[in-house]
Parts: structure tokens; C-alpha cells; sequence
């Protein structure tokens, strides 16, 4: 006869600490346009529709009680849990089995007020396990350049930003139909990352990039030996993968 299983089902109430940072998480994806995620146990991972902008992160994850929780429907997730988060006796439950250890349900509720959110099965959501470059150096961020890229987008109209490092510094160069060219040149030091040149150009899509580094305009990003941006926001390790031709 054949043995029959049965699937214990498993309940359990999320910490605040875990909740903020699955929130944390989750804004930042919505940021650069990725919907479907993981996080588990010391990786973090997802990527969006166009495999343009990886999340990829594996330091300072805090303890899961579960395997790990597939999130899709981020924009979904995000408006059911403003709904009850700050009202009184706000909290998060999870469901999971020991079947599959994955979260299935997460329950969100405050006082008088329940909302269901059904989690994705990690199997289904492809996003890479690591990332397949070197990063090669480290370069500082300029706030005014910044501030001049966010305006050039506009007029210029252009979705591309090319980011060149050489012996005059580092600049941004948007080109727009016409080909009439914006440029900004800013004076940066480059640092030198296992070994790798400090030298390099290589083109991003400008609706990425540029929130990137709005959030981040005291801080730097790293290129790859392939080009492969990394810069964090919100302390979630992100990477853009450049753009050819």
C-alpha cells in the first residue's frame, strides 16, 4: 500500500525587525522596476522583466524563520500592507509546511482589519544565485553631476546613459535622436579593485541608473571586468548589466 504524507501546516508570527526589513527590501525593488524576488537564507535575489537590474545580496540578512519567501505582485504586496501597517495591533503572520519550507500565505492584520497575501513558490521566480563578474574598481559619485543628469534627461530625452572613465576624469554622455550630445565631466578618483583597470565605457539604461544614483549621491558604485555595475540602495546590493550596441 502506498504510504500517504501528510503536510504539517506551520504558522508563525514575523518580528518587527524581520517585517521592516522585508519592507526595506521590497521598496527598493520597486524602485528599479524588478516584481519578483527571494529572500533566504544569506541571499537575496531577483531580477526584472528586461534582465537589465539584478538584486543580489548575501550580508547582514536577518534570521528567516522559514527556508525562504518567494515575493511577486510587489506593487500587490506593498498597498494590502499600508492598509494595516501603524495601525493598532499591526502584525504579520506566515504560513509555510515542512513539505517545502517556503512561506504560502502571509496573513497581515491590525485591530479589527485582516488581509491576505499569497506568496510565490521560489521554484517559479528565475533570478541568478550569484553574479558572474569581477568588479575592477570603484568609482566616487559627484552630487552636482548628478543633479546635471537628472536634468539632461529631460532634455535631451534620451534612455541611455554612457559612463567613461579616462585620464580627464569620469563623464556622462546622453545622446538624444538628432544625436546632439549632453556631457559632464567631473574630476573623481578611481580606485583600482583587484587588480583590475581604472579605465572603461560602457552604457546603462538611464531610468536605472539615474534613481540609483539619486540615492546614493555621496556614495560610489564599482564596475565589472564585463561591465557589470553594482551600486547599493538601501543597503541591498543591485547590479545593471550594460547595454550593448
Amino acid at each position: 500500500m502506498q504510504q500517504q504524507i501528510t503536510w504539517v501546516i506551520i504558522k508563525m508570527k514575523l518580528d518587527e525587525k524581520l517585517i521592516h526589513y522585508i519592507e526595506n527590501v521590497v521598496n527598493t525593488a520597486q524602485k528599479v522596476g524588478i516584481e519578483d524576488l527571494i529572500i533566504e537564507e544569506d541571499l537575496i535575489r531577483g531580477i526584472d522583466e528586461s534582465r537589465t537590474v539584478v538584486m543580489n545580496h548575501t550580508s547582514n540578512i536577518p534570521d528567516l524563520p522559514f527556508s525562504a519567501i518567494g515575493l511577486s505582485r510587489i506593487n500587490v504586496f506593498v498597498s494590502r500592507l499600508h492598509i494595516v501597517k501603524g495601525q493598532e495591533k499591526f502584525a504579520v503572520n506566515a504560513t509555510t509546511d515542512d513539505g517545502n519550507e517556503f512561506v504560502k500565505t502571509l496573513l497581515m492584520s491590525a485591530k479589527g482589519v485582516k488581509v491576505d497575501f499569497r506568496c510565490a513558490n521560489p521554484k517559479t521566480i528565475q533570478a541568478p544565485q550569484s553574479i558572474n563578474d569581477t568588479l575592477k574598481c570603484m568609482v566616487p559619485l559627484d552630487a552636482e553631476a548628478v543633479v546635471l543628469l537628472a536634468k539632461a534627461q529631460s532634455a535631451m530625452s534620451a534612455d541611455n546613459v554612457t559612463i567613461i572613465s579616462n585620464d580627464k576624469g569620469v563623464s556622462f554622455e546622453l545622446y538624444d535622436v538628432n544625436s546632439d550630445k549632453f556631457t559632464k565631466t567631473f574630476d573623481a578618483k578611481v580606485e583600482e579593485l583587484n587588480g583590475g583597470e581604472t579605465t572603461f565605457v560602457h552604457t546603462y539604461p538611464l531610468k536605472i541608473v539615474l534613481p540609483l544614483f539619486k540615492e546614493n549621491v555621496e556614495g560610489n558604485f564599482a564596475i565589472g571586468e564585463k561591465g557589470i555595475m553594482n551600486i547599493q540602495m538601501n543597503g541591498i546590493n543591485l547590479y545593471v548589466l550594460p547595454q550593448v550596441g
